[in-house]
Formats: C-alpha cells, structure tokens, sequence
C-alpha cells in the first residue's frame, strides 16, 4: 500500500471509530435521567458554540480549533459535572490535534471510558437543553390537562 492509501484508510477508521463513539452515546443520550435540569446560560453557552474547519474531521486544525472552543465554553458554564466533561472533551482534541489521523485515533483510544463518559454527560445535556426550550419536561405533561378541546357546531 502507498503512503497516501495508508493515510486514507486510517482517517476512514479515525471517522468510523467516533462516528460509533457518537452513536452509542446519543442512544444513551435519549435516555435522560428525570428531573435533571440545566441553566438557561449553560444551555445557551452550548448551543452557542462553534468550530470552525471541519474539512479534516477531528484531528489537526480542527481538533485544535473544537478544544479551544470547549475550553473556552466549559469555563463558562456554572453545572460542575458538564464544565468537567466539556473540559475532557477539549483535552482530548487537543491532543488529537498534535499530528494526523493516526496521532487522533491514539489519543481518543488512550482517553477511553473518560472520552466516552464526557461525551455522555455532554449530549445528555444536549437533549436535555433542546427539551427545555421546546417546554417538553416531563413533569409538566403529566401535570397537564387535555387542552385541546374542540367544539362542534351545528347548524339547524
């Protein structure tokens, strides 16, 4: 195999191992423990954060640029636990942005059960910041009433 084979085959498996990274933790993302909340600032700080060049996937450049952007949000969020894993999950990229593909795949496959952790605790929050801007907390479905009530006229 060439170089630049070798270097394709290992990007594809860089992307394919965080694509089932991500995978498996949105699916424990659903399910979101009951009754915890985030602030609305923290909320706003994560879904107002964003990497720039992300033509590499994540490693190089815009594994450099996704830790500064977490390190710089995670400084700003008040809930412990997330800032702690947005603070991983910046560690982690940065030094998945120290060399080429193969550099990030060592790195995310050295951080292990603490990269995989963090990015739990992280789209957990996700979800359930995107439930609380939507109004959809469990607490208060069960707590309403059916208002949708409709009424039917007839004509005589």
């Amino acid at each position: 195999m060439r170089l630049g084979q070798v270097g394709r085959l290992v990007s594809m498996a860089v992307v394919a191992g965080m694509l089932l990274a991500f995978g498996l933790v949105g699916t424990a993302g659903a399910t979101v423990a009951a009754g915890t909340t985030y602030s609305d600032e923290d909320c706003e700080v994560m879904s107002n954060i964003e990497v720039s060049g992300s033509e590499n996937g994540y490693y190089g450049k815009t594994a450099r640029n996704a830790s500064d952007a977490f390190a710089a949000a995670a400084d700003d969020i008040e809930d412990e636990d997330l800032s702690a894993a947005m603070t991983t999950l910046a560690g982690v990229w940065k030094k998945a942005s120290r060399g080429n593909a193969l550099a990030a795949a060592r790195a995310i496959g050295k951080a292990g059960r603490r990269y995989t952790n963090a990015l739990e605790v992280y789209t957990k929050a996700l979800v359930i910041c995107s439930t609380q801007d939507l109004g959809l907390d469990e607490d208060e479905d069960e707590d309403s009433e059916d208002d949708d009530s409709t009424t039917t006229t007839t004509r005589r």
